[in-house]
């Protein structure tokens, strides 16, 4: 941002203070003096709480040029509905470096050999989309606003949080516009118009949340003992699901999968143990004799006594052998809020299984096992409608994907566990 006059500046505060009033919005002052104020005020928000924003000197210029007093922001999205021009702004994400470069030649931005690749829409570039005959609807992509920018910088004065570019969506009905209605047809157009980019055009971006930043400071992290050399190997495709896991961390519901994976990998060892152990028992047996027809009788009722187990099963048996009770009650109850979280019936995750610990009738690893079977079932089966089980989907982007935490820790936590249990010791030798 450029410098600014902060004396000159100071002129335009009172105009903020002024317009909120008149506007009905609630502010205060941060900073009062005839040197220099901020003043936080509060936006509402369609669909929770009104979120604020603080208006000084560095940005003040820009929030009256935008009206602010007329905006709300826009449910967890990084978007602006601006009531006195009826248009809305969302900031956009690519998806890579390649997306972004895509979304500005499409803009208009001609790259040559030697240049500075830039990395944001200037005022030149813009995205102009064709109207559909007899529809009233305006859709454009183009440079993102200083004002949404500053908003989305919490108490940094002066500073922005940085886009490529934002969708504006504008032409919207009386009906379409009313605030109940708002968000859930903004959603609407955004899902179909990136959609139709991905598709059309070949390029990835998405409608930015809400920037959730994080005052970095000295932290000095539990880095755990000296590493040793592994006197263990673990399943190699196992593992390397393990660390995709890992990497995928602003991914949930991959991350999530990844994690399930892992166990899925050792279905097989324990699905049919039981049957297993008879096997061995019965060709183990001194008195085996692979020409008697009828030790090889035994040995075939022993493989059908028992039809093919379901997926809730198999997970559940995997986990029962694998992970140690005790060990999966400290770590749920490690965390007071995962402790909880996995408990609640009301706001917490729909559709899945809530963990009590009090519960006697289903063991603990039980209970873990089904809430993770329902959520990867949420994930990757559900149909349209909700299917027999009226369980929605659970969307990559929706508000439940950003409830997985606290799942994903505990999926990681029974993954590991399952991993070691089946490592094999070696000296490398």
């Amino acid at each position: 941002m450029e410098a600014v006059n902060v004396r000159e500046a100071m002129q335009l505060m009172p105009q903020v203070e002024q317009r909120a009033k008149e506007a009905k919005l609630s502010y205060a002052f941060e900073i009062e003096s005839a040197e220099y104020s901020a003043i936080r005020v509060s936006i509402p928000r369609l669909g929770g709480t009104p979120r604020d924003i603080l208006i000084s000197p560095e940005n003040v210029a820009f929030y009256l040029a935008a009206n602010f007093e007329h905006w709300s922001f826009i449910e967890d999205r990084f978007a602006i509905d601006r009531g006195d021009t009826k248009e809305v702004e969302l900031a956009l994400s690519p998806h890579s470096f390649t997306d972004a470069r895509r979304l500005m030649q499409l803009g208009g931005y001609q790259e040559f050999a030697g240049a500075i690749l830039k990395r944001e829409f200037t005022n030149e570039m813009v995205v102009e989309f064709a109207q559909r005959p007899q529809n009233s609807l305006r859709i454009r992509i183009g440079r993102s606003t200083p004002a949404l920018q500053m908003s989305g910088i919490g108490d940094s004065r002066g500073d922005i949080v940085r886009t490529i570019a934002s969708l504006f969506i504008a032409g919207l009905s009386g009906e379409s516009r009313r605030p109940e209605r708002l968000a859930a047809v903004i959603a609407d157009i955004t899902n179909a118009t990136l959609f139709d980019l991905a598709v059309v055009n070949g390029i990835n971006v998405e409608a930015m949340d809400y920037p959730r930043l994080e005052v970095v400071t000295a932290q000095r992290f539990n880095t755990g003992p000296t590493p040793r050399v592994p006197q263990s190997r673990y399943s190699p495709e196992a593992s390397s699901l393990f660390r995709y896991a890992q990497s995928a961390d602003r991914q949930p519901l991959l991350r999530f999968l990844a994690f399930y994976q892992v166990m899925e990998h050792f279905f097989p060892t324990y699905t049919e143990i039981d049957t297993l152990d008879r096997i061995r028992q019965i060709v183990i047996d001194p008195s085996f004799n692979s020409d008697d027809r009828t030790k090889l009788a035994r040995l075939a009722q022993a493989i059908r006594s028992k039809s093919f187990p379901s997926e809730k099963e198999q997970i559940r048996s995997t986990i029962q052998h694998c992970v140690d009770v005790d060990d999966l009650k400290a770590f749920i109850n490690e965390s007071p809020e995962r402790a909880k979280f996995v408990g609640l019936k009301k706001d917490g995750l729909r559709y899945v299984r809530q963990i009590s610990q009090n519960d006697q009738s289903t063991p603990l690893t039980s209970q873990v096992a089904d809430r993770i079977y329902e959520i990867r079932c949420r994930i990757v089966h559900a149909k349209d409608g909700g299917g027999p089980m009226q369980a929605e989907l659970l969307l990559p982007f929706g508000s439940e994907a950003k409830l997985l935490g606290h799942d994903i820790d505990i999926a990681r936590f029974v993954a590991e566990k399952i991993l070691v249990a089946n490592a094999r010791p070696t000296s490398w030798a």
